[in-house]
């Protein structure tokens, strides 16, 4: 079998892959913010309780506005950063993101946030 015959049979729509996703699991996703849009929205329409959270503006890191667009109830986030920085302890916009939610501990519950 070619690896293109391997390709052709894992690729497959957000409808399939939502089909594929049990409830509770951990989805990670890459490409721009128009695939993982297409993956929530259908997990939504099928009753998930997840949402997705698009950073436009980068500087100045907008802390409040990610703060009130993601419900205090929200138990994890993933992040995802096309910018790596080899050897630091995370990637830019994923410290940014754990340092808002760390700043505001004090008045909301702080979620597991992991970089990708």
């Amino acid at each position: 079998m070619s690896w293109m015959d391997v390709y052709r049979q894992r690729v497959t729509t957000a409808e399939g892959a939502v089909g594929r996703i049990q409830s509770g699991q951990r989805v990670f996703m890459t490409g721009n913010c128009a695939v993982p849009r297409v993956l929530m929205d259908a997990l939504v329409a099928r009753g998930e309780r997840v949402g997705l959270a698009v950073v436009r503006l980068f500087r100045p890191f907008p802390s409040a506005a990610l703060l009130a667009a993601i419900p205090a109830t929200a138990r994890a986030i993933t992040v995802l950063d096309r910018c790596k920085e080899p050897g630091s302890v995370g990637e830019p916009l994923h410290q940014d993101v754990v340092t808002a939610f760390a700043e505001a501990a004090a008045t909301r519950p702080m979620p597991r946030i992991v970089g990708g």
